[in-house]
C-alpha cells in the first residue's frame, strides 16, 4: 500500500541536519505522526514532540570558547548505527526517511537504514535531497554514489 493508504502509524525520521530541518517543518505543518531527529549538534529549542537522537558521526571537532564550532567527518571510516537507533525500527510503523545527502550522517545513515528497513521488508519511503553545485563536487560525488547503491530499491 502506498504511504497515504497505510493504516500504521506513521514515523518521520530526519537522518542528518537537512533531514532533520524537514522534520521539524513537517511538525510545524500538523501531520499526524511520530517525530524523530538524529543528529549533531541538538537544536536548541525544539519541539518536544520531536524525540532527539544524538548521533555524533566519526572524525574530529574544534572548539573555540569550550564550544565546537566546526565538525570534520572522516568519510573514510564506515557508519556504526547505534542501538538507540536501531531500536526505532522494531514497531510496526511506516517510516519516512528524511535526508539531505552529500555530508556524513545524511548519507550514511540513509544508505545503511534504507537497506535495513529493505531487507527487513519494513513498510517505509526514503525521500533524499542531493546537494547544490556551490556545495561541491565531493558532496555531490558523495550522493550520487549512494544513488547508484540504493536506486533498485523501489521505497527510495
Amino acid at each position: 500500500p502506498s504511504l497515504y493508504e497505510c493504516s500504521k502509524p506513521i514515523h518521520f525520521i530526519g537522518l542528518g541536519t537537512a533531514g532533520s530541518y524537514r522534520v521539524e517543518y513537517i511538525h510545524r505543518k500538523g501531520l499526524n505522526g511520530k517525530f524523530t531527529y538524529i543528529s549533531h549538534p541538538m537544536r536548541l529549542n525544539l519541539p518536544k514532540e520531536i524525540q532527539f537522537i544524538h548521533f555524533l558521526p566519526p572524525g574530529k571537532s574544534y572548539y573555540i570558547n569550550n564550544v565546537e564550532s566546526i565538525r570534520f567527518s572522516d568519510y573514510e571510516q564506515r557508519i556504526e548505527i547505534p542501538d538507540s537507533i536501531l531500536k526505532i525500527f522494531e514497531s510496526d510503523e511506516k517510516f519516512v526517511l528524511l535526508s539531505g545527502l552529500g555530508g556524513y550522517t545524511g548519507t550514511f545513515m540513509t544508505e545503511e537504514l534504507t537497506q535495513l528497513l529493505s531487507q527487513r521488508k519494513k513498510s517505509f519511503l526514503t525521500i533524499s535531497s542531493i546537494p547544490f553545485g556551490f556545495e561541491g563536487k565531493l558532496k555531490r560525488a558523495r550522493s550520487y554514489n549512494t544513488i547508484s547503491k540504493l536506486k533498485s530499491i523501489d521505497s527510495f
